[in-house]
């Protein structure tokens, strides 16, 4: 028999009856009830919903029933816990233009049931800074101008397009070969001008070659002092890097090639600029044996120290650094080193093991396993 779709935290009653095989009813039986109960289930949710690398996010717990709980863990995804109803976190290092996070938040009632949320957050890098400047300041008619560049981007600038606001003959199509190394670019995407149609791209990603081009239908010409093409790339890692231009056509509306001057190669570093705010990033290997390496980045000049301490809160290892500037200490060349001993040089035992930066006004602390 079914009772229908019940509602939550409701007092129902109910009694029975009968009916033999005359039809006749028995009488009813004694009335009873039940009381239906909430379920447990943990729920939250986050702001920003597209937050960017570095800002800070709120997360807000949407449990029910919130009767009845005695306690909160959250896990980021990176290795950052926190046991508050509502924390707040912040994403300080995201690895390509966007990464995604897995967050978890698991929920304990006082009758012993519990249940765990996740939810996937996409970081976003920063939006690159377009700056230049120019010499000579004041320059005469005919004078040579050099312009610099001085845009600002995490991940590194990959392209510059600049316009000068004078005009030029009008291209009717173009051509080019560019190579790139292709271990440290990787190809997006080709965008053209509106009133032209692509030729390519043909794309040969294993030896990093792309030719392009593009030809104007229309009666419209594009103008050469705007950008005709734009090509997109991804870094895939920080290095040097040159790009070899093989040849570059352009013809105007009677079919005539139009003179360029460029620079065939075009030599460029990839590299991160300045952290915006300091950090203490996971070991690595974790769990480790014997030895592990402790990464860290600072966004401004201090003195760094590392603090290793056990499940007593006991100091166990103190590792001095010295002065650093601002930057990255990602790798094994430069990250912190622990090779699992105490101060005094004796092997630690296998557990649980925190560690903690101090750098200037900074402190962060995680947690580490050895495992032998």
């Amino acid at each position: 028999m079914s009772a229908g779709v019940l509602s939550n935290s409701t007092t129902y009653y109910w009694r029975v009856r009968h009916q033999d095989s005359n039809n006749a009813w028995s009488n009813y039986s004694n009335e009873t009830s039940f009381i239906t109960i909430e379920p447990n289930k943990a729920n939250f949710t986050f702001s920003p919903e597209s937050p960017k690398e570095g800002e800070e996010m709120q997360f807000t717990d949407q449990s029910t029933p919130q009767t009845g709980i005695v306690s909160w863990s959250w896990d980021f995804g990176e290795g950052g816990t926190n046991a508050a109803q509502n924390p707040k976190y912040t994403y300080l290092q995201a690895n390509n233009p966007s990464q995604t996070f897995s967050v978890a938040l698991t929920v304990k009632w006082n009758d012993g049931n519990s249940d765990t949320k996740t939810k996937s957050v996409e970081i976003y890098d920063e939006d690159p800074v377009a700056k230049f400047h120019w010499e000579p300041l004041d320059p005469e008619v005919g004078q040579e101008i050099t312009f610099f560049d001085a845009s600002e981007s995490y991940d590194g600038i990959i392209s510059w397009n600049w316009t000068f606001g004078e005009g030029d003959s009008p291209v009717q199509a173009f051509e080019f070969q560019l190579s790139y190394d292709a271990d440290v670019l990787e190809f997006k995407e080709a965008q053209l001008n509106s009133e032209m149609m692509a030729l390519g791209p043909k794309l040969d990603k294993s030896k990093g070659k792309i030719l392009y081009g593009g030809i104007c239908l229309s009666d419209k010409q594009t103008d050469a002092s705007g950008t005709i093409a734009r090509l997109e790339f991804m870094p895939r890692q920080v290095g040097e890097l040159q790009l070899d231009i093989s040849y570059l056509k352009l013809v105007d509306s009677q079919w005539r090639l139009v003179p360029t001057e460029i620079e065939k190669q075009i030599p460029q570093r990839i590299m991160p600029q300045a952290p915006q705010a300091s950090a203490l990033l996971p070991n690595y290997p974790n769990p480790f044996n014997p030895e592990t390496w402790i990464p860290y980045q600072l966004n401004k000049e201090a003195d760094v120290n590392i603090s290793i301490y056990n499940m007593k809160g006991q100091l166990v290892r103190q590792i001095n650094l010295g002065y650093k500037p601002t930057g990255y200490y990602l790798d094994k060349s430069e990250a912190a080193h622990w090779d699992g001993k105490n101060n005094v040089g004796e092997k630690v035992a296998s557990g649980l093991y925190f560690y903690q930066l101090q750098s200037g006004d900074f402190r962060a602390i995680r947690r580490m396993m050895l495992f032998k």
